[in-house]
C-alpha cells in the first residue's frame, strides 16, 4: 500500500463514522495488540492535528489575499471530523485496556502470568464490580 492509499483509508474510515465495538481483552496477546492499536491511533491523531494546522495557515493566507478556495474549507471540516472520530476511537481502546487491567489486578494476576485465557464467565466489566482487597 502506498502512503496515499493508507491516508485515504484512514480518512474514509473516519468519515464513515462507524466506531469499533468495545470488546473484552482475553489474554496478554490481546492486550499487546490493543496497545499497538492505541499507539497507531495516537500517531494518526497527531498527524491529523499537524495537517489541520497547515491547512488552517493556508486558509488564513488565502483570506488575507482574498482568494479563498472552497476545497480548503471542506478539507478543514473533514479533518475536524476525523480528529473527533479518532479521539473517540482512542477512548474506546483505552477503556478496553483499563478494563483488562482491572480484571488482572482484580484477582487474576497469576492466571494472566500463566498465560491462561479469560473465561466466558469473567467477561464482565471489572471496573464496575465492587471488590475489596481484604
Amino acid at each position: 500500500m502506498t502512503n496515499d492509499s493508507i491516508f485515504k483509508e484512514v480518512l474514509q474510515t473516519a468519515l464513515s463514522g462507524k466506531h469499533r465495538e468495545f470488546n473484552f481483552l482475553r489474554n496478554l496477546t490481546h492486550l499487546s495488540n490493543a496497545l499497538e492499536v492505541r499507539s497507531g491511533i495516537k500517531a494518526i491523531n497527531k498527524t491529523l492535528k499537524r495537517l489541520f494546522k497547515l491547512m488552517y495557515k493556508l486558509y488564513i493566507a488565502q483570506v488575507k489575499e482574498n482568494k479563498q478556495d472552497i476545497n480548503v474549507v471542506i478539507s478543514l471540516q473533514q479533518i475536524t471530523i476525523c480528529i473527533a472520530y479518532y479521539k473517540e476511537e482512542l477512548m474506546i481502546v483505552n477503556d478496553m485496556i483499563h478494563e483488562y487491567r482491572a480484571y488482572v489486578f482484580g484477582g487474576h494476576f497469576l492466571d494472566t502470568l500463566l498465560g491462561k485465557t479469560r473465561a466466558e464467565i469473567d467477561l464482565v466489566d471489572y471496573r464496575k464490580l465492587p471488590w475489596k482487597i481484604f
